[in-house]
């Protein structure tokens, strides 16, 4: 049943009104490679015109495990899928039962947040829900893009102070969207890269996501890929160097010096 609800959704509900066009995950023709393509293409276009790319790297808590069940059916709503879907939808959600079992006695608790663990439905429905916070930050005037829960404030430009309160200006209006669907972004582990090949960069400040500064690095790892301040590669290389050389070492190891002739 829902993978006839996810496939009606799709067919219909996102003809007429489709996804944010930066949202990646789950979608056909979209994956983690058009992710990076547009935000390294993005960072790129950024060095070669003498600018800077000043990037939010949000983590958000448990998104498919914390989204409330009325921030699910409020986005489906939005999108247009008929309430029938929405109904039904709404009470999988609200029946659902978690069970464990602690010093031989098994409790039974009713869920009040969240989607299905590995559910057919659950990714179409994290990618409604967090939509909306992609077409805030559109409407407001600040670029962004997602991937499932990775999701990326984006200011470019040469004025590196007001790229800084853009950017600052996106994480307050994120953390409100948070808070009001039942989500938490950490500060501790979100992370803010300034992609710039510039020396010198006056006006550069750390900036607040909930009261608490939030780590500036010269790289990050998103989507499986080391990305350095400078996009020259050397990091990610270098890791992954690492990590074949291990592989080798391992396979090396379990084959012997004839490995295996």
């Amino acid at each position: 049943m829902e993978k006839i609800i996810d496939q009606e959704i799709r067919s219909k509900a996102l003809i007429t009104a489709p996804l944010h066009a930066n949202q990646h995950a789950y979608r056909a023709g979209r994956s983690t490679n058009t992710a990076l393509y547009q935000q390294t293409s993005e960072i790129q276009n950024s060095l070669d015109s003498g600018e800077m790319t000043l990037c939010a790297f949000l983590y958000i808590e448990g998104a498919f495990d914390n989204a409330s069940h009325g921030s699910v059916v409020r986005a489906l709503e939005k999108s247009n899928v008929a309430p029938t879907m929405r109904r039904w939808i709404e009470a999988v959600l609200r029946t659902r039962i978690a069970e464990t079992t602690s010093g031989g006695t098994s409790i039974r608790l009713s869920t009040t947040r969240g989607c299905p663990q590995e559910g057919v439905l659950s990714p179409l429905l994290w990618s409604i829900v967090v939509d909306e916070l992609l077409v805030l930050l559109t409407n407001n005037g600040i670029r962004c893009q997602g991937y499932a829960d990775d999701i990326v404030i984006i200011a470019r430009g040469k004025f590196v102070s007001t790229l800084c309160d853009l950017l600052q200006r996106g994480l307050g209006q994120a953390k409100g969207w948070c808070n009001s669907v039942g989500l938490n972004i950490n500060p501790l582990k979100t992370t803010i890269v300034p992609f710039t090949r510039r020396r010198s960069l006056p006006g550069l400040r750390n900036l607040t996501l909930g009261g608490r500064e939030i780590v500036m690095t010269n790289m990050v790892k998103y989507l499986g890929l080391t990305l350095d301040s400078t996009l020259r590669w050397k990091q990610h290389i270098d890791l992954t160097m690492v990590k074949a050389t291990k592989a080798l070492m391992v396979c090396n190891r379990l084959a012997g010096r004839s490995w295996g002739c």
